[in-house]
């Protein structure tokens, strides 16, 4: 048997909050949360952390969970790619009508799920906020006529342009087993797709000639 209650607080700190207990032996369904601004101030920006749940509310919260103090440049970049191949599903676009579903917040915090392009654009963001360009190989935006339809994001540090694809949850290395190949390096050498065992059938997705962003 389940039980209902409704909770009104008024909130009148900035770093005021509070916790819900609810009764009965049941597992809580919320069956929705109503955030009103009832004051004279005009801008708020209410945050809502569910059990502890991590703090995905902005970009440097986001990042305060992926990037550690000294990491090398590779290092953050194989943070963010690890972060984001776990943190996403691949199942169907997060918003037809808006571009929300490609900002890291609204991706990360609120969807979750996409497709290669939603992913590639907020790890690019991710990219970008620790000092890293990035680029975004997409031939919606940039077409070739040799390229499948694949997004991937790039990131550019220690002088060359690094890819990883957290959809299709891959990155492939340079020759020398250690460095973080590019989409370029892979056009140039596609034997860097081929030997990757069971990857290798996803050469032809990285044999065209994408335009960054």
């Amino acid at each position: 048997m389940s039980t209902a209650q409704t909770v009104t607080r008024t909130i009148t700190a900035h770093s005021d909050s509070y916790a819900i207990t609810a009764a009965g032996t049941l597992q809580p369904q919320n069956d929705y949360l109503r955030i009103e601004n009832v004051g004279s101030t005009t801008i708020v920006g209410p945050k809502i952390v569910v059990n502890g749940a991590p703090d995905w509310s902005t970009i440097d919260s986001i990042l305060a969970e992926i990037i550690s103090p000294g990491m090398t440049n590779d290092e953050k970049a194989r943070a963010i790619w690890q972060f984001a191949r776990t943190a996403h599903d691949h199942w169907w676009l997060p918003s037809a009508l808006t571009h929300e579903g490609y900002d890291p917040v609204n991706y990360f915090n609120v969807y979750g799920y996409g497709f290669c392009g939603n992913v590639a654009a907020a790890m690019a963001a991710l990219y970008d906020h620790v000092g890293q360009p990035s680029r975004v190989y997409n031939p919606q935006a940039y077409y070739d006529e040799r390229w499948n339809g694949h997004a991937v994001p790039g990131a550019f540090y220690d002088g060359a342009w690094h890819m990883f694809d957290a959809d299709l949850d891959i990155v492939f290395l340079k020759r020398d087993n250690h460095t973080i190949a590019g989409v370029e390096d892979l056009m140039d050498d596609p034997g860097l797709v081929t030997r990757a065992g069971p990857y290798g059938s996803l050469a032809s997705l990285y044999g065209g000639s994408p335009k960054g962003r």
